[in-house]
C-alpha cells in the first residue's frame, strides 16, 4: 500500500482546515471545553446542598403559611412568594434595602442571636389600610412609617414571628421574640458591617401593590440551628436502626394463638356423669365467627374448617374491624 497521498486527498485535508473543522498539529488533542466555575475565597459558601434545601424548605413554607394566617385575619386577598435565599455582608444588606423602610429585630432562640424583618413601607401602608378598614388601595408616599403606622405594623410582624417558628418546628423548635421596630433602617445594629448573613426575600402581593419583605440572621445563628437539625436527624437515624433491630428480634419470638370454639354452662352433676360418647352443646352457632386470641388477646374474627387432614381457621377480619 502506498504511503502517499494523492493530490485530491490534499486537497480534502486542506478545505477541512481551512473551513475550521481541525487544526494542524493538535489532532490527537483533546479539545473538549471544559466548564469553569468562579469561587470567591473572601465570601465562602457555608451551607452545603442538604442544608440549602432545608433552608429553602423552611422559608417556602413560611411563605405559604404567613400568606393564609394574614389573608384571614385582614380579610383580603394576599399572595406572599419566597424569591431569593443569599449570603453576603450585613453591610451588603443593608445597601440592598430602600431607606425609610421598616425593620424590625427579633431574638431567635436557642441560637442565641438577633436577626431583623424588614418590610418595605409601600406594602406597610396597604397592610395599614387593610386593618383601618380601607380597601387596601392607600396613596403611597415616599415617608416614614408614622407612630401609629408603626404600633399597627407590630401586630402583623409578631404574627409573622409566630409562622416563622411554626415553618422551622417540621425541622427543629425556635422561639422568636419582637424586641424592637423602627422607620429607619437600623438603629442598633444586630452585627457590624463585615459580618456574613443569611439575607432570605419574599415578595408580597395585594389587590394594589406588589413589595418585599426580607429577614436578615447571622450565619453564626443559621447554622446553629441547622447542627441542632443534625443532630436530631442522627438521633432520629439511630432509633430509626435500634427499632428495627427490636421488630426483627420481636418477629422470631414463638406467640401462643388461641381459638376458642364455644363455651357450655353446665353443672358440677353433669360433669360427673359426663362419659366417652358424651355430647356437649355449645352457645356459639354453627353460621357465627369465632374470636382467634394472640396471646390471649383477641386479634382476629375467623371461620372454622379443615386443611388437609387437621383443623384449621380461615381469618375473615380483625377484631373491631366492621363486616
Amino acid at each position: 500500500m502506498s504511503g502517499i497521498l494523492s493530490q485530491e486527498e490534499i486537497d480534502a485535508l486542506l478545505s477541512v482546515y481551512s473551513s475550521g473543522g481541525a487544526s494542524p498539529g493538535k489532532a490527537g488533542e483533546n479539545t473538549r471545553s471544559r466548564e469553569v466555575r468562579l469561587y470567591d475565597f473572601a465570601h465562602p459558601e457555608k451551607f452545603s446542598k442538604e442544608q440549602l434545601r432545608q433552608l429553602e424548605a423552611v422559608h417556602n413554607s413560611f411563605a405559604s403559611s404567613l400568606t393564609h394566617r394574614l389573608s384571614a385575619t385582614l380579610r383580603s386577598t394576599l399572595e406572599i412568594r419566597h424569591t431569593t435565599l443569599d449570603q453576603c455582608s450585613f453591610e451588603e444588606y443593608l445597601k440592598s434595602i430602600p431607606n425609610p423602610t421598616l425593620t424590625s429585630t427579633f431574638k431567635l432562640e436557642p441560637a442565641g442571636v438577633k436577626a431583623v424583618i424588614e418590610v418595605n413601607p409601600n406594602i406597610v401602608f396597604v397592610l395599614v389600610d387593610l386593618m383601618t378598614g380601607g380597601s387596601g388601595e392607600p396613596k403611597i408616599t415616599n415617608r416614614p412609617v408614622t407612630p401609629i403606622e408603626l404600633k399597627l405594623m407590630e401586630s402583623v410582624l409578631k404574627v409573622a414571628l409566630s409562622e416563622y417558628q411554626s415553618a422551622w418546628s417540621q425541622f427543629t423548635e425556635i422561639k422568636c421574640s419582637l424586641e424592637r421596630a423602627g422607620s429607619d433602617q437600623m438603629v442598633n445594629p444586630i452585627a457590624r458591617p463585615k459580618d456574613r448573613m443569611v439575607s432570605v426575600c419574599f415578595e408580597l402581593q395585594t389587590a394594589s401593590q406588589v413589595g418585599l419583605i426580607s429577614l436578615c440572621i447571622p450565619i453564626s445563628g443559621v447554622e446553629s440551628l441547622l447542627s441542632s437539625l443534625g443532630h436530631r436527624g442522627e438521633m432520629a437515624q439511630s432509633r430509626a436502626v435500634e427499632r428495627t433491630k427490636i421488630e426483627q428480634h420481636l418477629k422470631g419470638s414463638q406467640v401462643v394463638a388461641t381459638v376458642v370454639l364455644g363455651t357450655a354452662g353446665v353443672t358440677l352433676r353433669d360433669i360427673l356423669d359426663l362419659a366417652p360418647g358424651d355430647t356437649v352443646r355449645l352457645d356459639q352457632p354453627v353460621d357465627r365467627e369465632i374470636r382467634l386470641a394472640v396471646q390471649g388477646v383477641p386479634k382476629f374474627q375467623a371461620v372454622p374448617g379443615v386443611l388437609g387432614r387437621k383443623l384449621a381457621v380461615q381469618l375473615t377480619r380483625t377484631v373491631g374491624q366492621d363486616t
